[in-house]
């Protein structure tokens, strides 16, 4: 049997070497057909034969379990619409060499403990999307080598205790099941881990110590659960340039003081991502451990107003997003670090900034802000300048008058404005106004075109005086000239 492989493997080589050469051009074309359906064909009986002595073999793609006992030898094995829904004991205790194991997108619903025996190499487990609802206690013990785990898109409740043993997990992935329990000792040895992903879980409650042996480095996602607080502790505070990522958004918090986040300073957090909660009150220490900090999240919840000093120890903080909250203008009694560079207030109910409270306290800072969505109305452009390189104004009740005065002002001294998108009604840049008709009428001109279309308007109508007011209260400095150039061009004609 082996020499007849030989013999085919030997005939098929030479075909592809005839076809690279000179000689295959001048084949008829019936000739050409022959030789093409044996590549193919040769190509098809590869992919079934069975790697026997130095030949190397890297992956192979299976319909049936049945079929692994002669396929154990692949480093890779994938399965693919599977009509097994249960995954026996013992059935790849034949696969040794495997490394890479993946039974994602099928139709399993049980896996009996033992199924995953004789697996020691084993460094992949790829379980995804499949129907299973029960973990068997001892069913992924055995696996002390597994570097990546995932069970994402199961019907999972529960984990066993100490049920995932490999000191050597990097990616170990457990999202959108219906997990409502994990006991403290079932991720005991993830200590090694980079990305924990719990989140789309029904998780009410994670004790102190479930991930007490995570280092520094990882990145824990704990996003739509039901949880109401993280006082989560760990062992020992991790040492180097090792830094981590919590993301807890879409949970029931309430409420944030010294103890909602436990130990987690330990990890050296630089990201916290605690948005879509229901937090409405945040006590000034919450944050006082976390002098790693460099961007927090905050967006979405039921703040109304915050401490002073509640930022006093984020000495590298570079990013807050307060948007989507109940914030009025007391913010800016807050104290921002001087390393601050964007803030987002926007969706609040500020009215108006109190310039003189906050600019007074930044030093430094040089920043993007969003103020889009509130209620503001006016805004003191001379001394909110020196603090800003880019701003967005949009949907607040504005005058229109007061907008362009505001708009022009900052840009004169350097400050982007962001432009808006409503062009069809009174606007100043794209950006919605209100105009009183108690005043002259202005007209606000937004697009790259405005200087086009006010000078295409001034030699229509012959209104040549009224082309200096239109430029001066919708332009920039560069368009005034423009349209002055404008203004002189007419008037000679």
């Amino acid at each position: 049997m082996r020499s007849a492989r030989k013999v085919f493997l030997h005939v098929f080589h030479r075909i592809l070497k005839i076809m690279a050469s000179y000689e295959y051009n001048h084949f008829t074309p019936n000739i050409k057909l022959i030789v093409l359906l044996l590549i193919i064909s040769g190509w098809v009986r590869s992919q079934d034969m069975e790697c026997s002595g130095p030949t190397v073999c890297n992956q192979v793609t299976l319909m049936h379990t049945v079929q692994i006992k002669t396929h154990c030898i692949f480093l890779n094995i994938l399965f693919r619409n599977m009509s097994e829904e249960s995954l026996s004991a013992g059935m790849f205790r034949l696969c040794r060499p495997t490394v890479i194991l993946d039974l994602s997108n099928n139709r399993i619903r049980d896996i009996k403990a033992g199924a995953f025996l004789g697996l020691v190499s084993l460094r992949q487990l790829y379980l995804a999307n499949n129907l299973i609802d029960r973990i068997e206690p001892g069913t992924f013990h055995t696996l002390t080598n597994l570097e990546v785990f995932v069970l994402a898109g199961n019907r999972i409740i529960e984990v066993p205790d100490y049920e995932f043993t490999s000191r050597e997990m990097r990616f170990f992935n457990i999202n959108n099941n219906h997990i409502k329990r994990i006991p403290q000792t079932a991720l005991l040895y993830l200590q090694s881990a980079e990305l924990i992903d719990l989140s789309l879980n029904d998780l009410d409650f994670l004790h102190p110590v479930t991930l007490s042996n995570v280092k520094s480095g990882v990145k824990l996602v704990l996003n739509n659960n039901h949880l109401q607080n993280l006082s989560m502790t760990f062992n020992s505070t991790s040492l180097g340039k090792q830094y981590s990522i919590l993301e807890a958004s879409g949970n029931l918090i309430t409420s944030l003081n010294n103890n909602t986040l436990g130990e987690f300073y330990k990890l050296r957090l630089i990201s916290i991502d605690l948005s879509f909660n229901y937090i409405s009150d945040v006590h000034v220490e919450t944050f006082d451990n976390f002098t790693t900090l460099n961007s927090l999240y905050l967006s979405h919840n039921r703040i109304k107003s915050i401490h002073p000093e509640l930022f006093r120890m984020l000495k590298s903080l570079s990013s807050l997003d307060l948007s989507y909250n109940q914030l009025t203008n007391s913010i800016f009694d807050v104290n921002l670090p001087d390393t601050i560079t964007a803030v987002n207030y926007s969706h609040n109910q500020i009215s108006y900034f109190r310039e003189y409270h906050w600019t007074s306290k930044l030093k430094r800072t040089y920043m993007y802000i969003d103020v889009s969505n509130n209620s503001i109305r006016y805004l003191d452009a001379n001394r909110f300048c020196r603090f800003m390189y880019k701003i967005n104004l949009a949907y607040n009740p504005w005058d229109c008058s007061v907008l362009y005065s505001v708009i022009h002002t900052l840009e004169m001294r350097g400050v982007q404005v962001e432009s808006g998108s409503e062009f069809r009604s009174n606007n100043v840049k794209g950006i919605p106004c209100e105009v009183d008709n108690s005043k002259q009428p202005v007209i606000h001109i937004n697009t790259d075109h405005a200087i086009h279309d006010a000078v295409k308007n001034t030699t229509e109508t012959k209104h040549t005086h009224n082309i200096n007011s239109i430029a001066l209260r919708c332009f920039g400095s560069n368009l005034i000239i423009a349209a002055l150039q404008a203004l002189s061009f007419s008037q000679i004609f």
